[in-house]
């Protein structure tokens, strides 16, 4: 599965993104919109990235991408796909609303905060690097939360997301 800020799977997305938006602002369309992609790759051409559908309204990406802005100051360069702090150095999230495990059904959420809280990996406003959780009301359905993680690059991004799952994962 591609990490979305991979070389090779970042830059594509932004192209087609454009290009869309150029077409739809020429249709009159204003405001966000969304393309959902699926990504393929072979030895002989790379990473291919396909648009699938085009959502004019705030998606899924909308609230990681929220997150990030609001708590790293900085911008996003479009054409290479990032988001620079303003001391310059890159950032980047893993995101999902789908952490889930059927034992965690009616945990308590300050159980999980403080849990993601001990091993060191709540977010620091300071160095805009960490574990961000959203979503607990999921935690008393099916044991469902959501983790964003915000790191120096995609990789980074992912390993304090899987720190922070295992961190979860430990009982109290």
């Amino acid at each position: 599965m591609p990490v979305p800020g991979e070389p090779g799977i970042r830059q594509p997305p932004q192209v087609v993104r454009r290009g869309r938006g150029r077409a739809l602002a020429d249709q009159g369309a204003m405001g966000r919109f969304c393309v959902d992609f699926a990504a393929t790759r072979s030895a002989s051409s790379g990473w291919q990235v396909h648009g699938l559908e085009i959502n004019l309204r705030k998606t899924g990406t909308s609230h990681p991408l929220s997150l990030l802005h609001n708590l790293v100051p900085g911008h996003y360069d479009a054409e290479t796909g990032s988001w620079s702090a303003k001391d310059g150095s890159e950032r980047c999230y893993c995101s999902t609303d789908n952490v889930v495990d059927p034992a965690w059904r009616g945990r308590p959420a300050d159980d999980v905060i403080n849990a993601v809280r001990s091993a060191g990996l709540e977010f620091d406003p300071r160095s805009g690097i960490g574990a961000i959780l959203h979503s607990f009301i999921g935690l008393d359905i099916d044991g469902r939360i959501g983790l964003t993680t915000i790191g120096r690059s995609p990789s980074h991004a992912e390993r304090l997301h899987l720190a922070a799952v295992a961190a979860i994962e430990t009982p109290p």
